[in-house]
């Protein structure tokens, strides 16, 4: 699977990635390619709900997921190292990676 530009601060679209399958994806992957939201808690709480939903899921960050506000107090950079700590702990890849399934394998580079 691919998504991208899933804006989950606007309601629709967070209500569309909560009411997907909870075991439905647990054999597939899914590419995320940015734009998840413009505030680091929705970053994470997509990247948290998504993750217990898929099988590995790969995530390219998009320049929404970047957006800092003065009240913030960080630039983008130390917020996409933040993302990227999340990504970490929570097994995320973002970074290339072999996917092994039966006798297929595939490279997916999250650019």
């Amino acid at each position: 699977w691919a998504l991208s530009d899933i804006h989950t601060d606007k309601h629709e679209n967070k209500a569309w990635i909560e009411a997907l399958h909870p075991d439905k994806y647990k054999h597939d992957v899914l590419i995320l390619a940015g734009d998840i939201a413009n505030t680091f808690d929705e970053v994470s709480a997509t990247l948290q709900q998504l993750r217990r939903k898929f099988w590995r899921l790969f995530f390219c960050v998009g320049n929404h997921d970047l957006w800092v506000r003065k009240k913030d107090q960080e630039d983008s950079v130390q917020k996409l190292r933040r993302i990227f700590q999340l990504c970490k702990d929570l097994d995320i890849d973002t970074s290339p990676s072999e996917i092994c399934m039966d006798s297929h394998r595939v490279i997916i580079a999250p650019l």
